[in-house]
């Protein structure tokens, strides 16, 4: 009974996993990818594991990320059936050494209770990933290395195994080739079979050097799946970029259409219609984006620049105050926020958050300067004075700091130095 406790107690992560999994993470992913359920995906792994694992393990080079195989649905499906004599075939072999090699019968059993965690009868989001061979992989090795080792001829034995080193070692120097970049890496997947997102994520890879083939694949990977929103979005924005203004913003209105409560459509939407100049439309969309995602602070920011460059200074501000909660050194927000207050004439609110955003940042010229800008517009000219003195510390050919410092001088009563001040503006100006 201490041995089945130990046990137990061992495998209550793994089962709280499932359970946590089940009935909480696939109800909030909105996006995930339909995958068989229950006993179809059971079916699918009887198949996978022989015709797609362990042929990887024997033939390495059509590995690949996101490989698309064929969904069993009937236990009468040769390869499943084939699947499932062979996992038995391997139970009854681990039952055959239990005793003359027990160290194959527990490497057996490792293997198939570690693949058990990730392609068992609970469906994940891919049918096949590579990686979850990882684990269970060592146990395979050391199951087929034991059983040539067991053979009868010592010679044959090494030998055998000495051959395998040489092939895995030269097939692994073969296959990492497919890792150089990111183009080879999912130009691998496309090549062999793969879901649409591997489709995607090729286009992607290429659409800077090779659009019409990057066009094919987004293409690609919409045929599988019409509603891929990054696949849209990305064929939209490569419409845009080739001047095929008309259908790239039907591609991103449509994927609106469908999603219009997602942030990340009215984002892009934003996006694509500022790089043909409609700003006002942009502006409509980067809003609807950050409201549908507060916690987004790149939202945030894009809602509260665009505003900023329209001059709409005042409406940028509470974009600015969700991104400070969060993260006041995010896109330099509190001196973007100083900047929305000062020209929303909240001269006392923009000179705090200035003196805040210097605290973090001592060394920001343009902090400095309309920080200095600021106070002398308050008249507070002997506090302004020190900003901008900072800013020719730090930017000397920041001219237009001479011709403020002049004015703070004057006010100040100390007319020499204003019309030194003056006098190096104006030549500065003359080169």
């Amino acid at each position: 009974w201490s041995l089945w406790l130990r046990t137990l107690i061992a495998a209550l992560p793994t089962v709280a996993y499932f359970i946590f999994r089940s009935l909480w993470i696939v109800y909030q992913n909105s996006n995930a990818l339909r995958t068989p359920e229950g006993f179809t995906y059971s079916l699918t792994m009887l198949k996978a594991h022989l015709f797609y694992y362990l042929r990887n393990f024997v033939w390495p080079f059509e590995m690949r990320a996101l490989a698309k195989v064929e969904i069993v649905e009937s236990i009468l499906h040769p390869a499943a059936l084939t699947g499932l004599l062979f996992i038995l075939l391997t139970l009854v072999a681990a039952w055959l050494f239990r005793r003359k090699q027990p160290l194959i019968t527990f490497s057996i059993l490792a293997y198939w209770l570690l693949f058990s965690l990730t392609s068992s009868i609970f469906p994940f989001r891919y049918v096949v990933t590579d990686y979850r061979q990882y684990l269970p992989l060592v146990f395979l090795s050391l199951t087929v290395t034991l059983l040539l080792f067991s053979l009868k001829s010592r010679a044959i034995s090494f030998g055998a195994v000495t051959g395998l080193a040489l092939y895995f070692s030269l097939s692994s120097y073969a296959m990492n080739r497919n890792w150089e970049t990111e183009e080879s890496f999912w130009q691998q997947s496309v090549k062999y079979g793969a879901y649409s997102q591997a489709h995607n994520n090729y286009g992607l890879a290429v659409s800077g050097k090779a659009p019409d083939l990057a066009e094919y694949h987004y293409r690609e990977a919409l045929k599988q799946n019409p509603f891929h929103i990054h696949a849209n979005i990305n064929l939209g924005m490569l419409y845009l970029r080739r001047g095929k203004t008309d259908e790239g913003i039907k591609v991103l209105r449509d994927i609106v259409r469908w999603s219009p409560g997602w942030a990340l459509s009215h984002y892009w939407l934003s996006i694509g219609l500022r790089t043909i100049g409609r700003k006002a439309e942009s502006i409509k969309e980067a809003q609807r984006a950050a409201n549908l995602d507060p916690r987004s602070l790149e939202y945030q920011r894009t809602a509260a620049r665009v505003l900023q460059e329209a001059g709409r200074h005042s409406e940028a501000i509470p974009y600015l105050e969700r991104i400070i909660k969060v993260n006041p050194i995010y896109g330099l927000a509190e001196f973007r926020l100083g900047f929305a207050l000062q020209k929303s004439g909240q001269s006392e609110k923009a000179i705090a958050t200035y003196n805040r955003f210097l605290a973090r940042k001592p060394k920001h010229v343009q902090g400095h300067f309309n920080l200095g800008y600021e106070l002398m517009q308050t008249r507070d000219c002997e506090t302004a004075v020190a900003h901008f003195n900072r800013v020719l510390e730090l930017r000397p050919a920041y001219r237009e700091t001479h011709l403020h410092l002049s004015k703070c001088y004057r006010m100040l009563g100390d007319g020499e130095t204003a019309a030194r001040h003056l006098i190096e503006y104006r030549e500065a100006n003359q080169e």
